[in-house]
Parts: C-alpha cells; structure tokens; sequence
C-alpha cells in the first residue's frame, strides 16, 4: 500500500485477537436446523438462553435482527450482519470494555441425512481487560459454549424438547 503523507494518523492499538472454529455433526437436515439458529427458536433448546430483542421486524433471525444477552450485570449486544436461509447466520457482538465478537454460524448436508455445523469466531479484544480475557477466559469459554449448543441442540432433534 503506498504510503500517504499526513498531518495526523490514527493511533493503532494492536489489541490481541483470537479465532476459534469448530464443527458439529448433527442429525438432521439443514433445512431442519437452520430455523433454531435464532435468538427466538433458541429458547425451544437451548438451556439457560435468555435474551431482550431490540429490533427485528419478523421477532425471529433476520439481516440486522438486533437483541442482548445479559449475564452477572454485563450486557453483551448482537446484530446479525449476514443472513442466508438454511444456510449460513453471521452476527458481530459487542461486549463493552471487553472484546468485539464475529461469529458465523454455517450449515451443509452430509450423506447421512443430517448436516454439519461450522462455527467461526474472530474475537478482538477492545482493553487490557480484554487481552487478559483472550489469554486465560474467552478460548476456554468459547469451548464451553458450543459443546453446550452441540448437546442441547443434538438432544432436541433427537428428542424433540429441551434437556431438563
């Protein structure tokens, strides 16, 4: 990129980032899945979700569908930015003081009737908080998280209700 003479530049921070992906085998269609990728239809399977949606013109997944999750007084708000039915929902979460999220939920049938899951995260830390978070806190939790959406959302399609 050429260099560009200026009077003044941005400061660059040059905060830590992390990436983590994962993948789901699951049993049963995309076509099927898809629609429980959403912050409404989570509430169905997913134990422990809660969520205030702020705008979303369906109440349900859709391009800038835009809702909160709040846990011990932190507010973390997610906008889904990507949306392409049954196949892919990508969103960009904001959790203040803390870190920019980017994840991308994506599906594609297997030979087995069921589909896989891909899940893509890129954090981006936003403090010294938020470094500290990515050394020692968000890859441990981010593997939590989705082993938990894998047995919460394997039960449900197996069984047809939430674990109690």
């Amino acid at each position: 990129m050429k260099d560009i003479l200026l009077s003044k530049k941005p400061k660059i921070l040059s905060r830590k980032r992390y990436k983590f992906e994962y993948k789901i085998q699951l049993p049963a269609s995309k076509d099927t899945v898809f629609p429980l990728l959403c912050p409404t239809r989570e509430y169905e399977w997913f134990s422990g979700w809660e969520c205030t949606i702020i705008y979303s013109d369906s109440g349900y997944a859709e391009n800038n569908c835009l809702f909160f999750i709040e846990k011990n007084g932190n507010k973390k708000f997610y906008q889904v930015i990507n949306y392409e039915p049954n196949e892919f929902i990508e969103f960009f979460c904001f959790s203040e003081k803390i870190a920019t999220f980017r994840f991308k939920l994506s599906l594609e049938n297997n030979s087995n009737n069921g589909c896989e899951l891909f899940i893509k995260y890129n954090v981006t830390s936003l403090s010294d908080i938020g470094d500290i978070a990515i050394e020692k806190d968000i890859p441990n939790q981010l593997l939590n998280n989705v082993k938990h959406l894998e047995k919460d959302l394997i039960f449900w399609l197996l069984n047809g209700k939430k674990i109690a």
